[in-house]
């Protein structure tokens, strides 16, 4: 359940420590993750193209996604994993035990590091996790049925009971961004089916095409 914004008050005279500070950040971290989460949802918001490269391994390439917890997480730079079964972090360096399988899902998850000594920094980063198999396609629920079937009331029904539920699995941290196939000796790299966030521009230029349509259809009959 969520709670209720807690924010740091200032006094003159009050004495602040790590704490104190932490806690202001955790403020302002938690607000703009739970705008992500629940206005934008989560997965691959632009970038994060995956592709084979030479001995077996793919490269992953610079991008953005969101979490299922609102957190953004960012690949600076293109990222080899010279095998694909194998999680590295964001240095190319193993975080785990490889998949015991031909056929993986690469997920790009959230991570922090602390930086310097003392740790002056924690900078916001990833790793690139591995699941045996394939990534399951993005579920289709109410809203989907009534667009597709539905009266315009039914949609606004589907639309204020989606909106009245949890808009997405705050145990989803992993973001899937590739499905790589290795049974053929070369990797084959899959993109879709994968869970994205569509740019504003990207849905204004989708309903005008719908329009279009739609109009196309009425002249016809």
């Amino acid at each position: 359940m969520p709670k209720a914004p807690r924010r740091l008050g200032y006094l003159s005279g009050r004495l602040l420590a790590a704490e104190d500070f932490e806690s202001e950040q955790s403020y302002f971290l938690d607000r703009g993750r739970s705008g992500n989460r629940h206005l934008h949802g989560w997965g691959v918001v632009r970038g994060l193209g995956v592709s084979p490269s030479a001995g077996g391994g793919v490269i992953v390439e610079p991008g953005l996604a969101i979490d299922g917890l609102g957190r953004e997480i960012v690949v600076p730079e293109p990222r080899q994993m010279p095998d694909p079964r194998q999680p590295i972090d964001d240095r190319g360096e193993q975080c785990g035990d490889p998949v015991d399988s031909e056929v993986v899902t690469i997920c790009l998850a959230y991570a922090e590091r602390p930086e310097g000594d003392p740790a002056l920094f924690v900078r916001e980063t990833y790793t690139l996790e591995v699941r045996p198999g394939r990534v399951a396609p993005p579920s289709r629920g109410a809203v989907w049925e009534a667009a597709l079937t539905g009266s315009s009331e039914e949609v606004a029904r589907a639309l204020c009971e989606a909106a009245a539920s949890e808009a997405c699995d705050p145990a989803e941290r992993g973001v899937p961004i590739a499905t790589v196939d290795r049974r053929e000796g070369e990797p084959q790299v899959a993109l879709c089916p994968r869970q994205t966030i569509v740019a504003t521009e990207v849905l204004l230029e989708l309903i005008l095409s719908l329009v279009q349509r739609v109009r196309a259809r009425e002249e016809r009959s």
